[in-house]
């Protein structure tokens, strides 16, 4: 006799737990994600000293991919039980936000994108390329935050 039904039952509990992954609500440990947002902002600021040795692609996008990954960290801290799934379409509203902002060429905006942070911050031209790299910061972030939780259970706040 075939194991094809039960192939195509543990199959569809393979995809729902996939998905309660991304939609359950989760309980994510505050301190845990400013530690996140703390390293991933020095591993953005060392790309920048080292980003002329890194390989073509790397060279220009390791830092757009590092700036949306703490984004997201800093989404997941605001809004600690909230799904995965929420995290990632409101961390990619604001980089959308974000990349558009650069259309806008006001003098104080200007002045203020002069600044070191306002320059890491803001930037300066938009470009179709930052999106792809926010996408993938997002999605690594969201990667990150399933391997460290266990078994994809909801991380623990105390």
């Amino acid at each position: 006799m075939s194991n094809a039904p039960q192939n195509i039952e543990n199959s569809q509990r393979e995809q729902s737990n996939a998905m309660s992954w991304l939609t359950a609500e989760r309980h994510r440990n505050r301190l845990y994600y400013a530690l996140l947002i703390g390293a991933t902002i020095l591993l953005g600021l060392a790309s920048r000293r080292v980003d002329r040795f890194l390989p073509g692609p790397l060279h220009k996008n390791t830092g757009d991919v590092l700036w949306a990954m703490m984004a997201y960290w800093i989404i997941a801290t605001l809004f600690a039980r909230r799904s995965t799934l929420f995290l990632v379409s409101v961390t990619g509203a604001f980089c959308l936000f974000i990349e558009c902002f650069k259309f806008i060429q006001a003098p104080w905006l200007d002045t203020l994108r002069a600044t070191t942070l306002g320059r890491l911050i803001f930037g300066y031209n938009f470009s179709w390329s930052n999106l792809l790299c926010y996408a993938i910061g997002i999605g690594i972030g969201a990667l990150i935050e399933r391997l460290t939780s266990k078994s994809g259970a909801p991380v623990a706040t105390h």
